[in-house]
């Protein structure tokens, strides 16, 4: 079974509270937080995506209407695979997306949602896409694939994470018909009652830093790493984590260190 590969990282927002938040209300604020976040984003996920195994994918980049120039200036990616979105639209942006998703050949299509600063295995886009067998022989026409299985780092520190209802996740769907990935929130995903895949094969890192709110450490229900498959054998559905180690000693095979 032939399947296209579309990826879609959020990189630039404008929303009231989260920007003023995480950027701060100075346009020069902002250039400062995008040339940063611009050369975090070439070491971590567009690094794992020129690793990849599979490289038949296509990247978008959504971003504010206003910061084509800031693109133009830290990023200019040439790689025909990455598409930058430009929309003044305060939500997700994905109307041009969609637009251009409709031209594809009708192959079936897995849409994965990544953060502009995580890294994923070289063997990420396999795995998912190894994992939609699942859904197939389920007699299912789509659903989700969701990485349970990662690291979370400072840089300092590294832990090992299974998080069913982590935020990679995959849409998959035999034929395309608009869907959006980002209206699957992850935080309850299992309760949507969309089919779903739990997959431990393709593994990822959060990358946690001063730009970065949303994420954290892991802090209770801890087991060591011996105990990963009898625990997710047992709690498929539930979040644990091991505890943290220096990130020398506790860096998962296979991803480039240190990260910056």
């Amino acid at each position: 079974m032939s399947i296209k590969n579309v990826l879609i990282t959020r990189f630039s927002i404008r929303r009231p509270g989260w920007t003023d938040k995480v950027i701060g209300n100075s346009e020069e604020r902002r250039a400062s937080w995008f040339a940063w976040r611009s050369v975090l984003f070439k070491r971590t996920l567009y690094r794992s995506l020129l690793r990849q195994t599979c490289q038949d994918f296509r990247l978008y980049v959504l971003m504010d209407a206003t910061d084509q120039w800031l693109w133009e200036k830290h990023l200019g990616i040439s790689d025909p695979r990455v598409k930058p979105v430009f929309e003044a639209d305060p939500g997700f942006r994905l109307a041009s997306t969609r637009l251009d998703l409709r031209e594809h050949d009708g192959s079936p299509l897995v849409i994965s949602r990544l953060d502009s600063d995580d890294l994923v295995s070289s063997n990420y886009l396999d795995c998912v896409n190894t994992a939609t067998i699942q859904l197939e022989k389920r007699g299912q026409a789509g659903g989700l694939v969701i990485s349970c299985l990662g690291h979370i780092t400072d840089g300092a520190f590294a832990q090992k994470a299974y998080i069913p209802n982590s935020p990679f996740i995959s849409l998959y769907c035999h034929q395309y018909s608009g869907e959006n990935i980002y209206s699957f929130p992850h935080q309850n995903v299992l309760k949507l009652g969309v089919p779903c895949v739990l997959d431990r094969q393709s593994r990822w890192i959060q990358f946690l830093h001063g730009s970065n709110v949303a994420n954290q450490f892991i802090l209770k229900n801890l087991v060591s790493p011996d105990q990963f498959p009898a625990r997710i054998s047992s709690s498929p559905t539930s979040s644990f984590a091991a505890v943290l180690e220096p990130a020398e000693t506790g860096w998962p095979r296979g991803f480039p260190f240190p990260i910056a």
